[in-house]
């Protein structure tokens, strides 16, 4: 089967569940918000019904469209660059075993986060992330670090290259919801975090000072959010950089499970790792024809204001102890 044929399947299954950023009443030319219509409400609750459907799929396609992919896409420009990779909740290393195998494949040394299964934030989690990250950054020859990290594990990633800022190069985060507050969390959500983390503390989630840190991108750090409008998990708004000269937002049409191993997330992470900070441009969608042929980019008044947050008394350590 040819690699136009095979992405037709994969694109018509992954597309099914995506919904538009906005719709227009065209009588009255007025936008009518995401999230309020009937359609909308039967858009989410397709994509969380086939969350586990779709993944399958997706890394089907991976297989399939990887021959096109490694032809297209740059090599690693230092063989062995490390790349820490972390995995969301409720997942380990296994779930990013076929993202890593690919970065591998390019010249890329990925590493895992070897933490078991990501329960969430703690005391303990917090200090092996802190000691995994010195790790890897000396086992790399001191060379600063690339982390990628998926949903929660992207939360991790965007508050150790704030705290570390010596030792990350960027951070690429897929399907990370760091723009959620308690309002916006889905109740299945919290309680499977609940279940999962006992000790979990859900008041961070209202914690004003947290969110606007966790919304502020790391100063200086190249950031890529990866994130997608059929997300069946957590809302994508709330997977939004705000606008700043080292941020962007690349949507890919994938389930929130099989986003790490999305053909189009897979190119997308390639093409951004083999971009230097130095010399650091947003991606240029246009170079991975037909891949990302029909995907559609956040509306510019999607975009959240960037908070500027700046750590005060009161706030939260994170992986720094004050």
């Amino acid at each position: 089967m040819s690699n136009i044929a095979h992405y037709s399947v994969f694109y018509v299954v992954s597309r099914c569940g995506h919904c538009p950023t906005r719709y227009t009443d065209r009588a009255s030319s007025t936008l009518i918000t995401p999230g309020t219509t009937k359609m909308d409400k039967l858009f989410k609750a397709f994509n969380t019904a086939a969350e586990t459907l779709r993944a399958p799929v997706e890394l089907g396609a991976l297989y399939a469209w990887w021959p096109w992919i490694n032809a297209q896409t740059p090599a690693s420009p230092v063989a062995g660059k490390p790349v820490l990779i972390l995995p969301g909740l409720s997942s380990g290393d296994q779930i990013m075993a076929p993202l890593r195998r690919c970065l591998d494949a390019k010249g890329y040394k990925s590493y895992g986060w070897a933490g078991g299964i990501n329960i969430g934030h703690n005391d303990k989690t917090a200090a092996h992330l802190v000691a995994r990250l010195h790790e890897v950054y000396a086992a790399g020859g001191n060379q600063k670090v690339v982390i990628i990290g998926h949903s929660l594990g992207g939360l991790f990633a965007r508050e150790l290259a704030r705290d570390f800022p010596d030792m990350v190069e960027s951070i690429i985060t897929l399907g990370a919801p760091f723009g959620m507050k308690d309002t916006d969390t889905p109740e299945m959500l919290k309680r499977v975090y609940q279940f999962i983390n006992p000790t979990g503390d859900l008041s961070e989630l209202s914690d004003a000072d947290l969110h606007a840190r966790r919304l502020t991108p790391p100063p200086g750090i190249p950031a890529t959010s990866i994130y997608s409008k059929a997300d069946g998990i957590v809302p994508w708004r709330a997977c939004l950089n705000p606008k700043t000269p080292l941020t962007e937002n690349i949507a890919v049409p994938t389930s929130h499970v099989g986003m790490p191993y999305h053909p189009l997330t897979v190119a997308a992470v390639l093409d951004r790792l083999a971009t230097p900070p130095a010399a650091w441009r947003p991606f240029a969608a246009a170079k991975y024809s037909p891949l990302y042929a029909w995907t559609q980019a956040a509306h510019s008044d999607d975009l959240p204001q960037n908070p500027q947050w700046t750590p005060g008394k009161d706030s939260r350590p994170i992986f720094k102890k004050k």
